[in-house]
């Protein structure tokens, strides 16, 4: 699938968001899949730091998650940034 039919598709209202994922796994290399998931992070990391101003756990592991893409850290080291992530958001649950 072309790009721009690809971007058209996902910005079809009418297309529900579970095709628009379905889309994406199918149509769309990994690595843009990672990299269109930090930016799907990074646009509503917004809302969990209003909600918890001081808690930089969410940001450091979208942060290291570019690193990680770029090869500047390994997985074992972003493995850490995402544990971190995760018990934060799990505290914000609970």
């Amino acid at each position: 699938m072309k790009y721009k039919e690809l971007r058209t598709k996902l910005n079809d209202t009418k297309i529900s968001y579970d095709d628009k994922i379905t889309l994406i796994k199918t149509e769309v290399e990994t690595e843009l899949q990672q990299i269109w998931a930090v930016k799907c992070a990074e646009s509503v990391l917004h809302i969990y730091e209003k909600e918890y101003p001081n808690d930089s756990r969410v940001r450091d592991c979208i942060n290291a998650t570019t690193k990680y893409l770029d090869g500047k850290i390994t997985s074992e080291e972003l493995e850490v940034f995402r544990d971190d992530a995760y018990s934060a958001t799990s505290s914000a649950t609970n």
